[in-house]
């Protein structure tokens, strides 16, 4: 076994100035897979409470990957979409926030209850009103600014924004068969409510840095959960850039490690108690591989006085959608500067068993373990919804004075990854329970985007900080 301080060489100098404290040989409390949206804000928290925190990160800092791991965190792409994953995916310390746009919106109550409400899908094991608490919390931790909610035209709230925007707020003046659509305008993470999306590297880490009981260490890739019973995960094996190997012993463990190499580590953590993977006893880690496409045209039309500027978004049809065995949209207006209006259209994406990720059987790492695989595929409701929205848009482009039969359908994706660990009543259903814990395994827990059941069709960020900080306030109540 190599010491701690030979075991950071390269790492620390990758960091730019971070100051990371190395960590002394011992047992932590907690152990914290991935210095993302859901590790960092799950840590602080831990670790303000006075529960020993370590956080592990593959990479270094900056919006890049990990320097020399790069290629360990290739993918192979075999399903019938080819998913750019790379355009989205960031090895480095604060993970995604190093290209985070700062949008922020809640799912809707009915998004936690498609199969109840709709008979679609699968609900949540927990709901709106139970999360609506740390929805409040996780829009302070991100500088959330904006207008004062739009009555009925999105989810209800307990708490007014941390940031007022100034000013009323004007909604568009948009029609589809003589029924008004009701919008709403989208808030953004602002730095302390001035301007700029926030970066986990340049605020929130510098602050878990400074807490006696959180402590960080880059350049250290989780290949293996190693469990000491059927029960109970001793120790996490973890290899630096040069190969060299270190375990990490603590008494709970989160994995937070995005919606890929979280389900990627689960698999390979195989022995004799878990001879599938960690949480795998029925198949299930892994599925139900969901993201967010967008169907968009931006079109030339004059700037009318019932277009104010902005970013508009709607789910008047949203659940209209669903009652008619489609999937949930939602429309989105976007007034840049005269001369230029973008229509957008984004469903949500069935959660299909066979949009999944494995371990490849043919393609491995330079240390020997196989590299995840991806196989991603719409569903005939997926088809069918996008079909159905296209007299939508085309009616709406028509109602500003635009011709919209000739123009291009164009389809982007959000890059709003979700499942492969979703959270479930049961394990026949899911891999974690409704506090993220993954079951059977009794101080093993998945946070982020990977738990999403359903992914509805709003942005992912505050939810998965939201469920960040509820998982974090149940660990510290363990203590």
């Amino acid at each position: 076994m190599i010491r701690r301080r030979e075991f950071l060489i390269g790492s620390a100098a990758a960091l730019a100035g971070l100051r990371c404290r190395a960590a002394p040989d011992q047992r932590y409390d907690l152990c914290v897979i991935g210095s993302g949206f859901a590790g960092v804000f799950l840590a602080l928290r831990t670790a303000a409470h006075g529960l020993s925190t370590l956080v592990l990160e593959a990479g270094g800092d900056l919006a890049q990957a990990a320097p020399g791991l790069e290629a360990e965190f290739g993918f192979e792409n075999r399903g019938a979409i080819p998913y750019p994953l790379e355009r989205s995916r960031v090895i480095a310390v604060g993970g995604g926030s190093n290209h985070w746009t700062g949008s922020l919106n809640r799912l809707r109550p009915s998004d936690f209850r498609e199969q109840s409400e709709f008979g679609l899908h699968v609900d949540w094991p927990l709901d709106y009103a139970e999360l609506e608490r740390w929805y409040c919390e996780a829009e302070r931790e991100l500088w959330a600014s904006g207008h004062a909610p739009v009555a009925g035209a999105e989810p209800a709230r307990s708490c007014a924004y941390p940031f007022l925007d100034p000013g009323p707020y004007r909604m568009p003046e948009v029609h589809f068969g003589g029924e008004a659509v009701e919008f709403f305008p989208l808030a953004e993470s602002k730095e302390q409510g001035r301007g700029g999306a926030l970066r986990l590297l340049g605020t929130r880490i510098p602050e878990l840095l400074a807490l006696p009981a959180a402590q960080l260490l880059p350049g250290a890739m989780a290949v293996e959960l190693v469990p000491e019973s059927a029960a109970r995960i001793d120790h996490v094996r973890v290899r630096d850039p040069r190969g060299r190997e270190q375990r990490i012993h603590a008494r709970l463990f989160v994995v937070a490690a995005g919606v890929i190499e979280s389900a990627r580590l689960l698999l390979a953590s195989r022995s004799g108690f878990f001879p599938a993977g960690i949480g795998n006893r029925h198949d299930l880690v892994g599925r139900h591989f969901m993201e967010h496409p967008t169907f968009q045209w931006i079109v030339p039309t004059e700037w009318p006085a019932f277009l104010p500027p902005g970013v508009h978004r709607s789910y008047h049809f949203s659940d209209r959608f669903r009652r008619e065995d489609l999937n949930a949209v939602h429309f989105q207006l976007h007034i840049e500067r005269p001369g230029q209006v973008s229509w957008k259209m984004q469903p949500e994406m069935s959660p299909r068993p066979g949009s999944r990720v494995t371990l490849s059987r043919t393609r491995r790492d330079r240390f020997g373990e196989p590299l995840p695989e991806l196989r991603f595929g719409s569903s005939r409701r997926d088809r069918r919804t996008a079909r159905a929205t296209l007299p939508f848009l085309r009616e709406q482009l028509r109602a500003l004075g635009v011709r919209a039969d000739a123009l291009p359908l164009e389809r982007r994706w959000r890059y709003h990854p979700a499942g492969t660990c979703r959270m479930a009543r049961d394990e026949r259903s899911g891999v974690v329970d409704r506090d993220g814990r993954v079951f059977g395994v009794e101080n093993l827990y998945v946070s982020g985007a990977c738990c999403f059941p359903t992914a509805g069709t709003s942005n992912p960020t505050l939810s998965v900080v939201a469920l960040a900080l509820r998982l974090a306030d149940h660990l510290n109540s363990r203590a």
